[in-house]
C-alpha cells in the first residue's frame, strides 16, 4: 500500500488515500512528473502511479524483487533489482531500453545520479559507479562496512554514504 498524506497542516496531518497495487513491501518511491508517482516492491513490480486520481497507470513485470529506481535528468527511469542488473525505461513507453548485465548488484537501496551525470549504486559493502552513457562500470568505492543504506553527493562533489552506524566519505 502506499499512503498519501495532506501535511499542509503540520500539526494536523492526514492521509487523503491509500492505494493498492503492490503484493510485498514497497521499497521505494520517487516523483516523476507534478501528478505522478514511480514505486517499486519486492513482488517484482514497478508501477507508475496518478496521485490526483488515485490510481495505476502502468506496470512493468520484472525477473526479480525491485531494491531501488530513480529518474536519471535525461528522463529515464533506472531500477536495481535481485536480478542483478539494471535496466534503463522510456517513462513515456515504459519500455526497457537498456540493460547493464551482470553487475553482480544484489541487493540495491540507494543511487543517486551523480553531478558528472554517472550513476552511484550502493549494493551491500560497496559503491558501483556506473557511466549511464556507456552502460559501463566505471569505479567500485569500498564502504568500509556493510549495507550501504542511502547515499547524497556534496556541493563539493564528495559522495557521502550512510553503512550501518557511520557515514563514509569519499573525495570524487
Amino acid at each position: 500500500d502506499i499512503n498519501i498524506w495532506n501535511i499542509s497542516e503540520i500539526d494536523k496531518p492526514f492521509n487523503i488515500e491509500t492505494v493498492h497495487g503492490h503484493s510485498l513491501s514497497v521499497t521505494k518511491i520517487i516523483k516523476i512528473s507534478k501528478s505522478t508517482i514511480a514505486s517499486c516492491s519486492y513482488d517484482k513490480t514497478i508501477k507508475i502511479w496518478d496521485i490526483k486520481k488515485n490510481r495505476c497507470l502502468n506496470t512493468i513485470k520484472d525477473n526479480g524483487e525491485c531494491g531501488s529506481i530513480l529518474l536519471l535528468k535525461d528522463g529515464r527511469l533506472v531500477s536495481a533489482s535481485s536480478e542483478r542488473d539494471i535496466k534503463f525505461y522510456n517513462v513515456d513507453t515504459m519500455k526497457c531500453e537498456n540493460i547493464i548485465t551482470d553487475v553482480k548488484c544484489s541487493c540495491v537501496n540507494s543511487m543517486i545520479q551523480l553531478y558528472d551525470e554517472r550513476l552511484a549504486v550502493g549494493d551491500e559493502d560497496k559503491i558501483k559507479i556506473f557511466n549511464v552513457k556507456h552502460l559501463k562500470l566505471d569505479q567500485i568505492l569500498s564502504a568500509q562496512s556493510s549495507w550501504v543504506l542511502s547515499m547524497i553527493q556534496l556541493k563539493d562533489g564528495s559522495l557521502v554514504m550512510g553503512c550501518d552506524s557511520k557515514l563514509i566519505q569519499y573525495n570524487m
